[in-house]
This record gives C-alpha cells, sequence and structure tokens, in this order.
C-alpha cells in the first residue's frame, strides 16, 4: 500500500491538488482533483467528485499518512472517522497552487489589474487612458509583485502608487458629447448605453445630443461601436474638446484609425 500510495505522490505535482489545513503545530493535507475544491464548496459537485484520495496526510508529496490513532490526536476528537475528517480539511483548509497553477493566477491577476487602471484611470498630460502596453511595461519595470491571494480590485491603488513615477496616473472619468443624427438614434442608443451613463439628452435640429459619463478606458470602445452602428455619421468628443465635431478615439500602436465620415466637423477622417 505504502508503496502504492508513493508512485501516487510522486505523481500528484501534476495529477492531484493538495489542501492543507493547519491545527497549531499539526498540519493535514489531503489530495484532490485539481481546480475542484472551489466548485465542492459551492455546492456545485460532490465530494467523490472532488477528493482524489480517501486519506489524510501528515506531508502528502511523502505519502505520510495519519494513523486512525494520530489523526484523533490532531483533530482533537477521539475516533473521528477519516472521511469526516477529510471534509473538515477540505472545507476549512487552503488550496495549495503547483506551478503551473501559480503562473496561471499570475497571468489573470495582472491582466485584471492591468484592464482595470487602462479602464479607470488616465495620463494626466493628455487626459486618455494609457495603453495597456505601456502599462504592462511599467509594471515590469517598476518590478511589481503582485499578490496572487489577494483581489485584484484591491491591489489596483497599490499597484499605481508604485509604477506612477513611471506612468502618471490619476483616477478620473471622462465626459463625452456625442451628437446622433435622428435617422442613427434608434441603432446606437443601446451601444451608448452599454458603454456610458448618460446624463443628458437634448434634441436639435441635427439629431440627438448625449452628454455622458464613462470609464477612460471604455472611451475607444464608445467611439469604434458608435462609429458602426451609425455608419460613421455620428460625432464623439470630449467635453470642452476643440477637434471640431470629429470622432476622437484612443488608437493601440498596431491599430491604425480607420476612415470615415469624420462627423460634420468637416474634413475626410477622424482626428487623432
Amino acid at each position: 500500500v505504502h508503496g502504492d500510495f508513493s508512485r501516487m505522490a510522486a505523481s500528484s505535482k501534476r495529477d492531484f491538488q493538495v489542501v492543507r489545513l493547519k491545527k497549531g503545530k499539526t498540519t493535514l493535507e489531503i489530495l484532490t482533483h485539481p481546480n475542484t475544491t472551489k466548485d465542492f464548496r459551492s455546492g456545485k459537485i460532490g465530494i467523490d467528485s472532488c477528493v482524489a484520495v480517501d486519506a489524510v496526510f501528515k506531508n502528502a508529496s511523502k505519502a505520510e499518512m495519519y494513523t486512525d490513532a494520530e489523526l484523533a490526536d490532531a483533530m482533537g476528537t477521539p475516533g473521528i472517522a477519516v472521511m469526516d475528517a477529510v471534509r473538515v480539511v477540505l472545507a476549512e483548509g487552503e488550496i495549495q497552487l503547483n506551478a503551473r497553477d501559480r503562473a496561471e493566477r499570475a497571468a489573470e491577476v495582472r491582466r485584471l489589474i492591468v484592464a482595470a487602471i487602462h479602464k479607470h484611470y488616465i495620463d494626466p498630460r493628455s487626459n486618455l487612458p494609457h495603453p495597456m502596453v505601456r502599462i504592462e511595461n511599467a509594471l515590469d519595470e517598476a518590478a511589481v509583485r503582485l499578490d496572487l491571494d489577494e483581489d485584484p480590485e484591491r491591489q489596483v491603488a497599490k499597484v499605481v502608487r508604485e509604477i506612477m513615477t513611471i506612468l502618471p496616473c490619476k483616477k478620473s472619468e471622462m465626459e463625452a458629447v456625442i451628437t446622433i443624427p435622428h435617422a442613427r438614434v434608434g441603432a446606437a442608443l443601446g451601444v451608448v448605453h452599454s458603454h456610458a451613463t448618460v446624463s443628458s439628452t437634448d434634441y436639435t435640429a441635427e439629431g440627438a445630443v448625449l452628454t455622458v459619463t464613462l470609464a477612460p478606458g471604455d472611451f475607444d470602445a464608445l467611439c469604434h461601436e458608435v462609429d458602426r452602428a451609425t455608419g460613421g455619421e455620428a460625432d464623439v468628443e470630449l467635453a470642452g474638446s476643440t477637434t471640431g465635431g470629429r470622432i476622437v478615439a484612443v488608437t493601440t500602436e498596431d491599430e491604425a484609425p480607420k476612415k470615415g465620415k469624420g462627423g460634420r466637423g468637416g474634413g475626410g477622417g477622424r482626428g487623432g
């Protein structure tokens, strides 16, 4: 039996995920199928679909199991059944990430933080969002260390402080003015509401004039989607802008501005 567990433990980093519970100086570990513990805790799956081995280990990587007497002592419950102890560890223990899990989690946390900075912060010099690639580079240059266990949203302000000397950031909400010809209002309103909050709507001879507020990182998408929905006949500009009624959009380094009607402010293309 010990030989079987030894072979199992040798492959556990690849085939299983450890859940570990600390009780004072005592460590209890169980082996689960990868990425199933949260589903079990939320009631999506049963224990048989989660637990890979019906045993509690002192050290799963070394296949060191508790005897019944040792387990009862460790749990502080005389005569406790193995599966009852497994349930306690499963419910209260900490999920251990292997190298691949940690790499995937690190990439996901980084992606969410970069996206949040792009969406909610602007460059105070241009009042436009920083391109995501610049935010990525700033994290690298500042050697920012991310906490894989903490909610990414809760780390954003700390990360911004760390990159501030490299990439100036200001938390902000943009205000934009959108003018839509009467014939295009029906097609465009849904798009506008999906990207921004409409604070006022006025109707003129030219069409509907909407004043909206939105996160900086949503501005580029708003411009592109409104342009697509109206066939290039709408004007989108930042409040106070002097672009002459053209659609103003943020483009990344590998995205060239698309040609369109350019709005009623004149000109054969978009302002940049």
